[in-house]
């Protein structure tokens, strides 16, 4: 599972833009690459596993960081390969967390200790994600996908 994340984040960052990212956030150049990115991120994601055949869900809700701060987040969930739903966030690196991951994995119980508390608000099939703008800047981010050279693509 690390691996497909891992190959997941490294072609997405190829695709990301300003237009792909949360709409109302400046992004300036000190800012990491995935700043705004989870949406369209986590949703690329979900679909792909849901296509490989695991049980994953389009997840929304906060992260309680270590610095006790707060911040509404998108993750993947996925069940069925571990005893527990695993988290898998591909944007964690935006929250600068102390071990510096770019990709957290983890489940819900322990992910305090790397990056925060990840506590869902919603779970959503992959295909029914019902947020207008988040499609239209997905549909970008598949348009910046099929651009790039098939060695950095996933599918």
């Amino acid at each position: 599972m690390f691996h497909h994340a891992m190959a997941a984040r490294a072609m997405l960052e190829r695709a990301w833009s300003a237009e792909t990212a949360f709409q109302g956030i400046a992004l300036t150049e000190d800012d990491v690459a995935s700043r705004g990115q989870c949406g369209v991120s986590s949703l690329w994601l979900a679909r792909y596993l849901n296509r490989q055949g695991l049980d994953v869900s389009f997840t929304e809700g906060r992260i309680h960081l270590l610095s006790g701060e707060g911040d509404e987040h998108v993750w993947v969930e996925v069940r069925g390969i571990a005893d527990e739903p695993l988290v898998v966030d591909l944007t964690s690196d935006q929250y600068q967390s102390e071990l510096g991951t770019s990709v957290h994995m983890g489940v819900y119980a322990n992910d305090y200790e790397t990056v925060g508390r990840y506590t869902p608000d919603q779970q959503l099939s992959p295909d029914n994600v019902p947020r207008r703008k988040l499609l239209a800047r997905y549909a970008i981010l598949e348009q910046n996908i099929a651009r790039l050279p098939r060695r950095y693509r996933l599918v």
